[in-house]
């Protein structure tokens, strides 16, 4: 017979193989979907943000809004349009079509105080994942607190001569019937102080005379009458005549008044125009007080502070300023009665009716816990003796017991109280003594050492023989047993002798 062995796998080992192969397949597959879909997100958000910047800082410098300068705007992720919504609610919104819809999700699922994503419709109603559907998504991704990036400054209605069908908040005028660019040879719009001139490099801006800026490249600007101010993220128009300030990502001039800006970047960052020493920024905010002191503490919001007229405090020791609105608050306890009633004392200060005071003792206090309503006992409620009843700062006792000599009475209460303990024997039993007696009928006959314990009331031996004839009695002079030279007082031999 002939023995032949087969080399190589079997069909079911190359099965198991093949399906791990195939599980690792759709596993890689999935992965590179899905960081695919988070770079075009990502790009699409960025270039976004790109634009939101550049209509910030048209509109700042009153400069026509366009995204020329960003060609066609097609993405991995999708393609901008070169229509932008801006300056809405302090707002800049940038229109993007053909979104597939799962990067579409990605963008509504974004955690960002600042940036959310709108429908293209006059509300910007929120976008949610059921509009994200057909790979051809078309919305607006809103970046808030960049409209103008002048926040809630000062707000500037342009008159009819002017032809200005809108107001605009943040410090310039923008004529509707007026469009183009500043450049040489052209008309500015006929309302704004200073447009920013459209020039993409320094020598078209020298061109007009103009003050030139790019911020490092990043935000060119040329301004046709005032000089340029930027902050990292911002550049403004400042005619000679305004007031003006940057704060980290924003700027702002002031035609009246003083400019203040935030020193660091938020979601709440906004700078404002405001009389000289009516308004104030923090770190992160800002506030104008158009009465009252503006102060903005380290950490925590700005806030406007109110002095209250010392003419009009009412009656009291302990009423507050209220700075949050200028009122008087009590800060004490509010009288209810007394001749203090409706007075705002300190705590438990609050005087009582004299008339109304008790008249049996002389512990009765006003009480502080009813706001000079009530008086109440402060010190002793005697419960015997002759105060018996009464409130006192002392009670007094009755009269002294007969039954020994060493009571006290307790001026708490009212009582007597012995300061010893009772005798428990002999003819003063159950009396308070200081030195009890003894019964003579039961004193014991046999020896002459007996005494009286003063404590007992009993008979006590106070020397008692242990050796010699008069072993076991009480007695001072014990005698020595015979034989014996010296004794002791209790009958113990101290010399036998030889």
């Amino acid at each position: 017979m002939t023995n032949k062995q087969e080399q190589g796998r079997s069909m079911v080992e190359m099965l198991g193989v093949l399906a791990v192969v195939g599980v690792l397949s759709a596993g890689g597959i999935a992965g590179y979907t899905y960081a695919m879909d988070r770079h075009r997100t990502n790009e699409l958000l960025n270039e976004a943000s790109k634009r939101a910047v550049v209509v910030a800082s048209q509109i700042a410098s009153g400069r026509p809004v366009s995204l020329a300068e960003f060609g066609t705007g097609e993405t991995a992720g999708g393609t901008f349009s070169t229509d932008a919504v801006t300056d809405i609610d302090g707002a800049v919104g940038i229109k993007v079509t053909g979104v597939k819809d799962s990067v579409c999700e990605n963008l509504v699922k974004l955690e960002n105080d600042r940036v959310y994503m709108a429908k293209d419709d006059a509300s910007l109603t929120a976008l949610t994942e059921a509009d994200c559907t057909g790979d051809n998504a078309e919305f607006l991704i809103v970046f808030e607190g960049m409209g103008g990036g002048s926040g809630e400054g000062t707000t500037i209605t342009c008159d009819e001569s002017e032809k200005v069908s809108v107001t605009y908040t943040g410090g310039r005028c923008c004529n509707e019937t007026k469009t183009g660019k500043f450049c040489p040879g052209e008309e500015p719009p006929t309302c704004v102080r200073d447009a920013g001139c459209d020039c993409e490099d320094e020598t078209c801006c020298d061109e007009i005379g103009g003050d030139w800026d790019d911020n490092y490249g990043a935000y060119p600007i040329c301004c046709s009458k005032g000089e340029v101010k930027c902050s990292d993220y911002e550049c403004i128009c400042v005619l000679p005549e305004e007031d003006w300030d940057c704060g980290y990502d924003v700027c702002i001039s002031c035609p009246t008044g003083k400019a203040e800006c935030p020193d660091e970047a938020s979601s709440s960052s906004k700078c404002i125009c405001a009389p000289e020493g009516k308004g104030a920024c923090s770190l992160t905010s800002c506030i104008v007080c158009e009465t009252g002191t503006p102060e903005c503490p380290e950490s925590g919001p700005c806030k406007c502070i109110y002095l209250c007229d010392e003419t009009t405090k009412p009656e009291g020791d302990a009423w507050e300023c209220n700075t949050d609105d200028g009122t008087w608050i009590c800060d004490g306890d509010l009288c209810e009665g007394g001749p203090d009633a409706g007075k705002c004392m300190e705590e438990y200060r609050c005087a009582c009716d004299e008339a109304t005071k008790p008249d049996d003792g002389d512990g009765w206090v006003c009480d502080g816990n009813t706001n000079g309503k009530d008086w109440y006992c402060d010190y002793w409620m005697c419960t015997d003796g002759a105060d018996e009843g009464k409130c006192m700062r002392e009670c007094s006792c009755g009269s002294y017991p007969a039954e020994g000599n060493e009571w006290f009475c307790n001026t708490d209460n009212g009582v007597w109280e012995c300061g010893v303990e009772l005798c428990p024997n002999g003819p003063d039993k159950g009396k308070c003594m200081s030195g009890c007696s003894c019964d003579e009928t039961t004193k014991p006959t046999e020896g002459d050492a007996w005494g009286c314990s003063p404590t007992e009331g009993l008979w006590e031996c106070d020397n008692e023989c242990t050796d010699g004839p008069d072993a076991g009695k009480c007695m001072w002079n014990c005698s020595c047993s015979e034989y014996c030279l010296d004794c002791g007082d209790d009958g113990y031999c101290w010399d036998w002798g030889d």
